[in-house]
């Protein structure tokens, strides 16, 4: 079976395929006329995308063969919706499911069902055991569609789809050692995405869009609502990744801590090593190690 990793994020393009020993043997980076944000455009201009798309991957890739490409698709949580609730979980799986739809409805009223919904336990239990924190993750089924016509006209078969922030989650426990409370950052198209880490598990996720690419007072702003989320106000550790202004934040970040004494944060790092040359990378490298698992 031949697999290929495709990353989408804005404009960019990514795509990636690791060896047998888990090193990348093919990179490949390209800026598109298109992004998956706008529904209608993509309805609108669909052929021509899709005539886009199919010339990129026919250079990088052969996909003349009868034997399709298996890919796993990668794209940001700015193309998701994400929320977190309290959910009794001893009602059974399909009062659950029924309680996501009616969250999401609060949202979009008009089009709730057209999403694809699913959720992650937080094992917190704010109220009691039954009781946990989930985070609801729905996407749109018409991007989900997009991308399945995008890549069967190129051969190309989708097995899974994933977020980037939860991607690179994966990139980390294959790469390195955590410390037992960490924030997972991720920076890019102006949004700020962090989740913490207890002890290997997601506790909490939270975004904030910045303004005018002005990350520092959205950065300070969640870094303080995590710090209190923490348990004992001390993270260990911050692992980041992103794109444009990434290396401004890290320093930014530096800078701002250094000035705290009793902050407890021992390593405040970018995710990227001899594997991968930039952070940017990190997610598409997460999914491509789950996407290598028969």
């Amino acid at each position: 079976m031949k697999k290929i990793n495709i990353g989408f994020s804005g404009n960019n393009l990514r795509i990636m395929e690791l060896g047998d020993s888990g090193e990348v043997s093919r990179l490949e980076e390209v800026i598109l006329s298109f992004n998956l944000e706008d529904d209608v455009l993509l309805k609108k201009n669909r052929k021509e995308y899709f005539e886009e798309f199919s010339g990129v991957m026919k250079e990088v890739l052969d996909t003349s063969s009868l034997e399709p490409f298996h890919a796993g698709i990668l794209i940001d949580t700015g193309l998701a919706f994400m929320n977190i609730i309290p959910v009794d979980l001893s009602e059974g799986k399909s009062n659950i499911n029924s309680h996501l739809l009616w969250d999401l409805s609060n949202y979009f009223p008009d089009s709730y069902k057209d999403y694809s919904v699913k959720y992650i336990r937080l094992n917190n239990h704010p109220v009691s055991d039954s009781i946990d924190e989930i985070l609801l993750i729905a996407i749109s089924k018409n991007k989900i569609e997009f991308l399945k016509n995008l890549c069967n006209n190129c051969n190309i078969i989708i097995q899974k789809i994933e977020i980037d922030q939860f991607a690179v989650e994966k990139y980390i426990k294959s790469r390195k050692q955590t410390s037992d409370t960490a924030l997972i950052i991720g920076y890019r198209n102006n949004r700020l995405d962090i989740s913490l880490i207890i002890k290997g598990t997601l506790k909490y996720y939270d975004f904030e869009l910045t303004e005018r690419d002005n990350f520092k007072k959205s950065l300070l702003k969640q870094m303080n609502f995590f710090t209190g989320l923490s348990g004992n106000g001390l993270i260990n550790e911050i692992n980041l990744y992103g794109e444009e202004k990434i290396k401004d934040l890290k320093n930014f970040l530096t800078e701002s801590l250094g000035s705290l004494p009793d902050h407890g944060v021992k390593n405040i790092e970018l995710l990227n090593d001899d594997v991968i040359s930039e952070s940017k990378y990190a997610p598409l490298y997460g999914l491509a190690i789950s996407n290598k698992i028969p």
